[in-house]
């Protein structure tokens, strides 16, 4: 009866691991926007090819302050982006009541790696009217 279980249960073992292998799950991280920008970005991969994002986060992006010193802004885009069979991503969402809109477009030539640009304008923490302008980023698996 034991030889039987432990057949059964390599079985079912054997059976779950290539599913889980199909959908990978994956950070990638890099510079965003020049200075201490960065990008975090996590991502849901099958068969070698990125399917979407599940986590595009910004931090430290400069930014100018109509009308005062120029400043930075931090922010994550509500979860799942959508990405192409070309690789390609775009997303624009309002934030804060719709007083601030954060833009994305990236491009990923690998499952590792991917490069884009960001706009963040409207009010941040600080800044009743910023604007990043067109942010590039790039991030990549360490």
């Amino acid at each position: 009866m034991r030889v039987r279980a432990s057949v059964v249960a390599g079985v079912i073992v054997a059976l779950l691991l290539p599913a889980a292998a199909l959908a990978a799950r994956r950070v990638i991280h890099g510079p965003a926007g020049g200075g201490s920008g960065t990008v975090d970005i996590t991502l849901v991969a099958k068969h070698g090819s990125v399917k979407k994002l599940t986590r595009f986060e910004f931090n430290n992006i400069p930014a100018n302050c109509d009308g005062a010193s120029p400043t930075a802004t931090s922010g994550t885009f509500p979860p799942t982006i959508k990405v192409g069979t070309d690789g390609k991503f775009h997303a624009t969402v309002k934030q804060n009541a719709g007083r601030v809109t954060y833009t994305v477009r990236g491009h990923f030539s690998s499952q590792d790696k991917a490069t884009g640009t960001l706009r963040i304008k409207g009010t941040v923490p600080g800044c009743a009217k910023a604007d990043t302008g067109k942010a590039h980023w790039s991030a990549k698996h360490n």
